[in-house]
This record gives structure tokens, sequence and C-alpha cells, in this order.
């Protein structure tokens, strides 16, 4: 048990980490005709003025839009239907157990997402979401 309370702790201090370290700007403005997220780069178009009028962020965010949806109705529900089980275990140790289980795998997934979506914020010049 205390193995598990220490990982969500050390997940949420991740979480926190990744978010004040994706909100740190430390690239130079660019002001070039190839700038992207504040980088000069000649690969990527990403302020939506190519061919299609969608650049790579447009795409990357579209996914993140929904896979945040996803996640959140897969997880709302997983609650839901644990929380029913729960509540209709009665003496059944069995099932409490299961819906402890499944509770706790549902929290730890959760975690993992908001740990992933912070590490794509750092990780990309300027954020998914942008400056």
């Amino acid at each position: 048990m205390r193995k598990r309370i220490l990982a969500m702790v050390m997940a949420v201090a991740m979480i926190f980490g990744f978010a004040l370290l994706a909100h740190r700007n430390t690239y130079a403005e660019c002001t070039g005709p190839n700038c992207c997220g504040g980088v000069d780069t000649a690969i990527i178009d990403c302020d939506d003025s190519g061919e299609n009028g969608n650049g790579i962020f447009g795409i990357l965010l579209i996914v993140l839009n929904v896979l945040t949806f996803g996640i959140g109705i897969a997880g709302t529900l997983g609650i839901i239907i644990a929380g029913i089980m729960y509540l209709t275990a009665r003496d059944d140790q069995g099932q409490m157990v299961k819906a402890k289980n499944m509770l706790i795998n549902i929290v730890i997934g959760l975690v993992a997402y908001a740990v992933m979506w912070a590490f794509l914020q750092w990780l990309l010049p300027g954020g998914i979401i942008g400056n």
C-alpha cells in the first residue's frame, strides 16, 4: 500500500514538474518566414499556411483533443462501473477487491495520460496549444 501511495505522489509531482517546464519559454523568438513555435525551421510548416491549410501542430491538436475526449469518457464510464460493482458487492470480498483494483487502474491510466500530455507540452517548442 505504501508503494502505491508513493508512486501516486511521485506521479503527481512529475505532472506538476512537467507542467511548470511546459510554461517556461526557453526558445529565442524567431521572426523569419520559417518560424514554428519560436524556432527557425525549414522542414515543418506549422503556421497553417501550407498547401492543405493545416500544419503539424493543428494535426497534433486535433489528435490530442480526440484522445482527451476518449480518455475522459472511458475514465468516467470506468469509474461508474467500478462504483456500481463496489456498491452491489455486499459481502463478496472478491468483487470488492476487483472494484478497488479497477478504480486504482483507472486513476493510474488518467495520471499516465496527464504525464504524457505534459511531456508533449514540454517537448514541442511552444507547446501543443501554442504560446
